[in-house]
């Protein structure tokens, strides 16, 4: 059994060299927020049942944890290096998100029990009620900036747009980052030597429930958008991305707005991450000097001030001379 990088306490049980199941139980900021995230996520997905693009719950009755079936494959980051793979994988993405966000949500005669639950909102659509893990930041810290750019009046208006905006209407996961994307080379496609297709696994679902799919599809385009060596690489396998999705029927938009959510969320976690001790999350690029990090916030919040002008202006918000 080996410890894992992630937000909640979570351990890899392999056996015979292969990784077998996933035990996730509650980590601090769950345990000082007051939400069950190994609750929500059994009980979503026990709703899920078999959906292709959801791991397996296993049967351990365990009231502290929930195991999960290893998912074959390898984060979607993974294939960063080779941009045809990372095309397959993506439309593979796009398929599994679809899936999702067009499972039925249950209706007026079905058992309350097996109702969908509600997806906990972003906390930047209200910032103004933070959660008890995010209080109490020190002014001049790097997490202090990111709580003082969301106050800056033309990043607050973006955030009140989106909030506006916020239609919870499907199910969706909630957290579309890289290392809770898994991919996996099925078989050589048709197509030519060397083109693969994908299947996609969406793992780590304790916010998921009945949320608004317009954010995971942001999500995961900005998730996509930073893989590559370069960003055309990125960017091309984004719109790969999108071309399935909505060519599959998905129902999600992308949006300006929630794209300042999404980019000021990022800062947040790099943030928070890189002045605790405790194990770090998968994907954030936390390591090096604190002056590091600091650079690192500071760049993904005038990318937040970027998409706020850009999201209003696309609303004929006036921005107003401020920041």
């Amino acid at each position: 059994m080996y410890p894992q990088s992630r937000s909640n306490v979570v351990h890899r049980v392999e056996a015979r060299g292969q990784s077998v199941a996933y035990i996730k139980q509650r980590g601090m900021a769950s345990l000082l927020d007051g939400d069950d995230a190994v609750a929500n996520e059994r009980r979503v997905l026990t709703l899920l049942g078999r959906l292709g693009c959801a791991p397996r719950l296993l049967p351990v009755e365990d009231p502290g944890a929930v195991w999960v079936m290893a998912a074959d494959g390898v984060p979607i980051s993974a294939l960063s290096d080779n941009p045809s793979h990372l095309h397959a994988a993506c439309r593979a993405v796009a398929g599994a998100l679809v899936e999702l966000h067009q499972h039925r949500t249950g209706g007026p005669g079905d058992d309350p029990e097996r109702a969908a639950p509600t997806a906990p909102a972003p906390w930047a659509l209200s910032p103004d009620v933070l959660p008890a893990s995010m209080q109490g930041s020190p002014v001049g810290s790097a997490c202090g900036a990111v709580l003082a750019a969301a106050a800056e009046p033309r990043v607050r208006r973006a955030l009140d747009l989106a909030a506006s905006q916020w239609r919870p209407r499907t199910w969706t996961h909630g957290d579309l980052s890289a290392g809770n994307v898994i991919v996996a080379a099925e078989a050589e496609a048709e197509a030519g030597v060397g083109t693969k297709r994908y299947r996609a696994i969406l793992v780590d679902f304790e916010g998921a429930g009945i949320g608004d799919p317009d954010w995971d599809l942001v999500t995961v385009v900005a998730t996509v958008q930073n893989l590559g060596s370069d960003p055309a690489t990125g960017q091309s396998a984004a719109n790969e991305l999108l071309t399935e999705y909505w060519r599959a029927g998905g129902p999600g938009r992308l949006s300006d707005a929630l794209f300042v959510v999404r980019v000021l969320q990022t800062a947040w976690q790099l943030a928070a991450v890189s002045s605790s001790s405790a194990v770090r999350p998968e994907g954030h690029p936390s390591s090096g000097a604190p002056g590091a990090v600091d650079v690192q916030v500071g760049e993904l919040l005038d990318i937040v001030r970027g998409h706020a002008a850009s999201a209003l202006r696309s609303q004929g918000v006036p921005e107003g001379g401020d920041r």
